[in-house]
């Protein structure tokens, strides 16, 4: 009976040496003059060397706290892109854009004071992201872990201060005493759990809506023609699953022209285009039946002023007056246009392909 307890204790006690982690240093994130959140790195065991840790293989995870009263999704995306694309050499950027994407895009609503986003790494999992303690992104990408890191550790921090605290050095006794004493709030743990419950069924819906939309514009094969199907298979279609597919393709087609035109119209200046990271200039604004634009609004605090000015100009001179389709269920309609820099009107927006029961008809 003893010999079986103590073998559970040692595997237990080998179990929990291999999976601890240690602070290893704690600082705060400063954007301009706005303390942004409370930075910690966990670590398997303390190492003051950057270089060492951004190699290391061993499980880490990145702490993140957030200290100011809001932190919308919009600046997440802005914030992380930029930092990112300057901690990140362009190829290895490019071998992950999909992670860089889905990490940016993890958001469904803003961060309050004292929200707590959990960076981990596993070596045989690779990364994930929790949001008060709920897990929102789970992917094997190894690189993601490290390229968030280097923005802290790497070759361009956020100061050298920062990098300093982190790695273990100068580190305010006030931040360790935070990190001791914090406790998660319930209402933003429950919270969290309903942003997670809404983003799984929008996964769902847009899953279906793919398989749906992929069996109406399924190309006719030599394969599928030599089949004895008496009907093409949207003429199975309701005409109120019809009618649905035809309002989703002619609103997506309004907004791709509305791109396009905003696109076409604009060419900023070279110089200002190089010394830019790749991002967005995004204005929201509705369009009514007859052409009339109103509530045009736009949040582009960091963009350059010069070209969300022309993005601002082209949009009141070329959107008022669009012809709207006439089948376009609706009086008036909210759209979100998104002018790329340093990326083609291609990598924001695609036109949409028109349902196989609708080729022949006019828009």
């Amino acid at each position: 009976m003893k010999r079986y307890i103590i073998v559970g204790l040692t595997v237990w006690l080998s179990f929990t040496s291999v999976y601890a982690l240690t602070l290893n240093g704690a600082a705060q994130f400063n954007r301009l003059s706005t303390s942004l959140y409370l930075a910690a790195l966990y670590l398997p065991s303390k190492n003051n060397d950057a270089h060492a840790i951004l190699k290391n293989e061993q499980r880490q995870r990145m702490d993140i706290y957030v200290l100011s009263n809001e932190w919308r999704p919009r600046q997440w995306q802005r914030q992380w892109l930029n930092d990112i694309s300057i901690s990140t050499p362009p190829k290895q950027l490019e071998k992950m854009k999909d992670s860089v994407h889905d990490f940016a895009q993890l958001l469904p609503a803003a961060l309050v004071k004292n929200d707590h986003i959990s960076i981990e790494f596993y070596p045989d999992k690779g990364t994930s992201v929790r949001i008060n303690g709920v897990l929102f992104l789970q992917t094997d990408d190894r690189d993601l872990f490290q390229s968030l890191l280097s923005i802290w550790i790497g070759e361009l921090p956020p100061s050298r201060q920062f990098k300093k605290q982190i790695l273990g050095e100068d580190l305010e006794q006030k931040w360790l005493s935070f990190l001791t004493d914090f406790q998660p709030n319930k209402k933003r743990i429950a919270m969290a759990n309903s942003w997670k419950q809404d983003q799984d069924e929008k996964t769902k819906l847009l899953k279906e809506k793919q398989l749906q939309l992929a069996a109406i514009n399924a190309p006719i094969t030599a394969e599928t023609k030599q089949k004895s199907i008496p009907k093409p298979r949207y003429e199975s279609l309701t005409e109120e699953q019809k009618s649905t597919f035809r309002q989703n393709f002619l609103l997506k087609d309004l907004n791709w022209r509305l791109h396009k035109r905003i696109y076409d119209s604009v060419q900023p200046p070279a110089w200002i285009v190089n010394r830019l990271a790749k991002g967005e200039i995004v204005f929201r604004f509705k369009l009514d039946r007859n052409g009339a634009l109103y509530d045009l609004t736009g949040d582009n605090k960091g963009m350059p002023v010069m070209l969300v000015a022309d993005v601002h100009r082209a949009i009141k001179r070329e959107i008022p007056g669009t012809a709207i389709p006439s089948q376009l269920d609706g009086e008036a309609w909210q759209f979100e246009l998104r002018f790329p820099i340093k990326q083609t009107l291609g990598d924001i927006i695609q036109p949409p392909k028109k349902p196989r029961f609708m080729l022949g008809q006019a828009n």
